[in-house]
């Protein structure tokens, strides 16, 4: 089976790389021999260009399979011109780690409404909230499953890093100031004019790294205005640098999945609008649930397990 899978918009969001680079690992270990990555149409990150040249609509394999939290509002405006292609041309579509960004039952009907006219050959989810509201929509073939960066440790092995031990923080727009210790939790509280430019260069005796997102169109003052930030368009220095942290802080939900399954600890503080949203639900299927209070390790008989059943749930659906 030739199979394409959708992703990208590395250089605006690097932890796309991070379920993007997980999904080839995922389906080279459940047996695929013929599949390729194809980026993303460009409505991803501009809803209304209309002048693109889209090649996924003329992808000559026998299944497109799209991934992360694509089951949203907007799915419509992205890819109905690209669904419309493959349709005519009768080319299956498929999900994996498929997420949502609103998590309600009016998000998971307008979906649906969307997808009835393609029928998906299957949906695996990244988080079991995202799978209980598409069923209840009635949307057919929906399964549960993990996030594809969860197999990141199948892959590559980063370098180590001759350095002392030190604290990866990630945070958007404003990094909060940092209370707490790694045995108890760490707590946030929002800077105020008084301390708006003190970001600290140590927490807890350990030197401070911090990673970011930022598309480089942010402009390199911005991107690199706080102390021994880090920054790429490609993930791989951002993957040994949190793979050899004592722990990690932040609000993005990659950042802290590539940690732990690496082998770091990580503690997901919500602070950003977008970081209030459900996605930290995708680590309720690993046992994870207190990774918001203090940074947790990966429990990784509880991971193997859970990936098990999904590799042999997804082989099961390639036959159908």
């Amino acid at each position: 089976m030739k199979i394409a899978y959708i992703g990208g918009s590395w250089s605006s969001n690097i932890g796309n790389s991070f379920y993007n680079i997980g999904t080839d690992l995922f389906l080279k270990k459940i047996g695929s021999t013929d599949h390729v990555f194809i980026p993303e149409v460009p409505q991803w990150a501009s809803p209304n260009v209309n002048n693109d040249f889209d090649p996924i609509g003329y992808l000559d394999v026998d299944l497109v399979i799209f991934t992360g939290p694509c089951l949203n509002l907007k799915i419509e405006g992205i890819y109905k011109k690209t669904f419309d292609l493959l349709q005519k041309r009768k080319i299956p579509i498929a999900f994996l780690s498929a997420g949502m960004s609103i998590y309600d039952a009016g998000e998971a009907m307008q979906v649906r409404t969307f997808l009835d006219r393609y029928k998906p050959s299957f949906i695996f989810t990244r988080d079991d909230h995202t799978a209980t509201f598409l069923k209840a929509a009635g949307i057919a073939n929906v399964h549960k499953g993990i996030c594809m960066s969860f197999y990141l440790n199948e892959g590559p092995k980063y370098p180590e890093l001759a350095m002392g031990e030190y604290v990866v923080l990630k945070f958007d727009e404003e990094e909060p100031v940092i209370h707490g210790d790694e045995f108890s939790g760490f707590s946030t509280e929002k800077r105020t004019w008084r301390n708006r430019n003190a970001y600290p260069e140590r927490i807890n005796g350990l030197e401070v790294v911090r990673t970011r997102n930022d598309s480089i169109t942010a402009g390199a003052k911005y991107i690199y205005s706080r102390n021994n930030s880090y920054h790429s368009d490609l993930p791989f220095g951002y993957l040994t640098i949190l793979k050899n942290a004592k722990y990690v802080l932040s609000e993005r939900v990659h950042t802290c999945a590539a940690s732990i399954v690496l082998g770091s600890a990580a503690q997901y503080i919500p602070h950003s609008t977008r970081s209030l949203e459900k996605r930290v639900s995708l680590f309720e299927k690993i046992g994870l649930k207190g990774i918001t209070s203090k940074p947790c390790k990966i429990d990784s008989i509880v991971l193997d397990k859970e990936k098990n059943k999904l590799e042999a749930m997804v082989k099961e659906s390639f036959q159908k």
